[in-house]
C-alpha cells in the first residue's frame, strides 16, 4: 500500500511505468502484456521472503500480501470502507475479517516487506553516495 510519505515505492513505480510505457491495461505484465500468473506471483513472493530470510517463507501467499495490505491500512488508520472498496468487498464485515492488527507485528509479510525496504533504501542511499563521490 502506498502511503503519503513513501516516496521510495513511488519512484520505483514512475519508473516502471516509464520504461513499459503508459499504455491501458494490467500493472504488471509479462513481456508479452499478458496478466501475470498466480502461481508466479506467489512464487516470487516466497522467493524475496526467502532472500530476505522470513520465517515460513514458503507459506506466504498472494492471498496473505492482501491479508497484510488490509491490516496496514487498518492499523495507520484509513477507513474500513476505503479499505473495503480497495479490496472489492461487497460487505465491510469481509474487510474486518482481514484485521490482523492485533498481530502484525508476527506477520511473515510484515516482515518481509521491512526487511525488503530496508535493502532496498540501502542500496539508494549507495547510489547517492556513489554519486556524490563521483561529483566530487
Amino acid at each position: 500500500m502506498l502511503t503519503a510519505g513513501d516516496e521510495l515505492t513511488c519512484d520505483a513505480l514512475d519508473a516502471y511505468i516509464a520504461e513499459r510505457g503508459d499504455h491501458p491495461g494490467v500493472l504488471f505484465a509479462t513481456r508479452n502484456g499478458k496478466p501475470l500468473a498466480v502461481s508466479y506471483v506467489r512464487k516470487l513472493i516466497q522467493r524475496i521472503a526467502e532472500q530476505v530470510k522470513v520465517p515460513q517463507a514458503l507459506l506466504l501467499s498472494p492471498h496473505s500480501v492482501r491479508h497484510t495490505v488490509i491490516t496496514n491500512g487498518i492499523a495507520m488508520g484509513v477507513p474500513v470502507e476505503r479499505m473495503q472498496w480497495l479490496a472489492d468487498h461487497a460487505d465491510a464485515r469481509t474487510t474486518k475479517v482481514y484485521d490482523h492488527t492485533d498481530g502484525i507485528d508476527r506477520s511473515p509479510v510484515q516482515l518481509m516487506g521491512q526487511r525488503t525496504k530496508m535493502g532496498v533504501m540501502r542500496h539508494v542511499q549507495q547510489q547517492k553516495a556513489d554519486v556524490a563521490d563521483e561529483q566530487a
